[in-house]
């Protein structure tokens, strides 16, 4: 199972249909037709439901019949489950069933969606099913979320030296290469439409930026300020270390963060107002230069509080 599919099904608590509930299994023993399993979902026990559900689904001749039923289904769990087996198998192809579900009660339908818009192939789909979430999603949260992504689809996976199973040894940290405290060019961003004005790319001219220190931009002349800001930083890098791969350390980054090294995008922290003081990683290893000048960009939202990065940033090489 593909790590982001893991993902979706951790994030929409898809797991408790998958293996809890078992407690109907055994008046489902004997239900091999799929008529009795059909039968049982018209019940109102919801453990009985859910394992008929789960039969019906085994049943690859009407696969597609079932999750399109199950997209309508009173019971949440089963409603998430379906959509999630539908959207994993069709993609691109899924998108008119998954409108449908823009306005779904449950705000875990809702996340899968937004989670399912970063992964569709072509953009213009991706832009669609946000825009149906934005208009109509059951919660104001949601709404602004998809809103905000509508205009910024920026996404990226990254994979990190100790995510990779084909690499089994014990991770060194050869060095650690602080980058400095002081001397970031600042640039708070009210609109949140810095990325179309280029401000992620490295001949981008920064010169009349404010300079800011590693810590909250409310204490640095933006008090009350919640929203979008920029960080650029030139840093040099040494020679090349022998190494199986770098990274850029975050201490931490109030609340949520998109990088750039170089004007090429490499991933972000955005787990909402929660991830302001978790540390992070994030792999540079194609993109870092050795023995020459590097530009990292960071794009910052903080919704409420202080904001900004506020805990000191470095570049790891690992081994």
């Amino acid at each position: 199972m593909r790590y982001w599919r893991l993902a979706f099904l951790l994030a929409a608590g898809i797991l408790p249909v998958l293996a809890g509930n078992t407690d109907g299994i055994g008046e489902l023993k004997k239900l091999d037709d799929p008529a009795l399993c059909r039968e049982a979902m018209n019940g109102k026990d919801p453990v009985l439901r859910r394992a008929a559900f789960r039969r019906l689904l085994e049943n690859p001749a009407i696969f597609r019949e079932t999750v399109l039923a199950g997209m309508s289904d009173p019971d949440p769990l089963i409603r998430r489950r379906s959509l999630y087996e539908y959207g994993s198998r069709y993609g691109d192809a899924a998108l008119p069933e998954m409108e449908k579900m823009a306005a779904d009660s449950d705000p875990q339908v809702i996340a899968l969606l937004i989670a399912f818009s970063r992964h569709l192939k072509q953009k213009e789909n991706s832009v669609r099913l946000l825009k149906w979430i934005a208009d109509r999603g059951s919660t104001p949260e949601f709404r602004r979320q998809a809103s905000k992504l509508v205009n910024f689809t920026f996404y990226r996976e990254n994979k990190r030296l100790k995510d990779n199973p084909t690499f089994d040894h014990e991770i060194i940290k050869v060095k650690s290469i602080p980058l400095p405290l002081e001397g970031w060019s600042f640039r708070a961003d009210p609109m949140g439409n810095g990325h179309e004005k280029d401000f992620f790319k490295a001949d981008f001219d920064d010169s009349k930026w404010k300079k800011l220190k590693i810590g909250a931009w409310e204490q640095q002349g933006y008090p009350g300020y919640d929203g979008i800001a920029w960080y650029r930083l030139r840093f040099r890098m040494p020679e090349k270390i022998d190494s199986e791969a770098v990274e850029l350390a975050f201490g931490a980054v109030d609340e949520s963060a998109w990088v750039w090294l170089n004007g090429i995008y490499v991933g972000q922290h955005d787990i909402g107002p929660n991830g302001w003081n978790r540390p992070f990683a994030l792999d540079v290893t194609r993109e870092i230069r050795w023995n020459a000048e590097n530009l990292l960009v960071v794009r910052v939202e903080d919704t409420t509080a202080a904001g900004g990065i506020w805990k000191p940033v470095a570049v790891d090489v690992l081994k």
